[in-house]
């Protein structure tokens, strides 16, 4: 056994001694289960209730979720999962930013890695921006594993906090037939 094989988790040390490398994560990043052990990862995903169905995620998740929230958004969440009819812990917020230094950093491959092991039915990605970073990453990888889940861009925060209640009540049914196709309207 050489040195390298040394440095790769169990799950993947099998892959190594077998010779086959083009399956192997890069030396310079740890993968799945590894990634997610880096803080804050472990107490983020602690948050989320058992088996999520869904996970829902914008840019400044992370700030509401380290304490530097904000009321309006909290509010539209709040309003927002009764008008679609979730049942109770249906859905998980994670997010794919996390500050630094008052900056928001993206961690895509941290989220990725947290849905491939969560492997909720449907992620919903809040953001209006089609160059968003989280969406591109999605796009690319559309072949693999996570070509099960359903991946959805919806309105931003901000986007739905100025809507009108009817306007709203549209994007609430709009989400409601995404993630619970069967059910009926929004009242």
């Amino acid at each position: 056994m050489d040195d390298a094989s040394f440095t790769l988790s169990e799950r993947y040390r099998v892959f190594h001694l077998a010779g086959i490398r083009h399956v192997l994560p890069s030396d310079s990043v740890p993968a799945g289960p590894d990634l997610l052990a880096q803080d804050p990862w472990p107490a983020l995903l602690a948050k989320l209730p058992p088996s999520p169905r869904a996970i829902w995620t914008y840019s400044a998740l992370g700030l509401d979720l380290t304490g530097q929230s904000s009321k309006a958004r909290g509010d539209l969440w709040r309003r927002l999962i009764p008008s679609v009819q979730l049942p109770k812990g249906f859905v998980g917020f994670l997010p794919y930013c996390l500050p630094k230094d008052g900056v928001l950093h993206d961690c895509t491959d941290h989220f990725l890695a947290a849905v491939a092991t969560l492997s909720p039915a449907a992620v919903v990605v809040f953001d209006d921006d089609p160059a968003n970073a989280l969406l591109m990453a999605i796009r690319k990888q559309s072949g693999d594993a996570r070509s099960q889940i359903v991946f959805h861009a919806a309105s931003s925060p901000e986007t739905l906090l100025g809507l009108s209640d009817e306007a709203f009540r549209v994007a609430a049914q709009r989400l409601k037939d995404v993630l619970l196709p069967d059910s009926g309207p929004v009242s």
